[in-house]
């Protein structure tokens, strides 16, 4: 007795789900962009700031 293919295996139906995974991907990075453009204000502050926690964690790990 054969286990039938999931059908998510198939070609014809890799191919939709990669798309709409795809899709998917660039609403959400389209909604966090914006989320991102609302709070910050200054982003060269933004950046240094960030950037400084980053070497922190770094340092710490190290």
């Amino acid at each position: 007795m054969t286990k039938p293919m999931n059908p998510l295996l198939r070609a014809e139906n890799r191919a939709a789900l990669i798309r709409r995974g795809m899709a998917r991907i660039d609403t959400l990075q389209n909604k966090v962009i914006e989320e991102a453009n609302k709070q910050i204000t200054d982003l060269t502050e933004f950046e240094n700031t960030t950037r400084q926690k980053f070497e922190g964690y770094r340092v710490k790990i190290s």
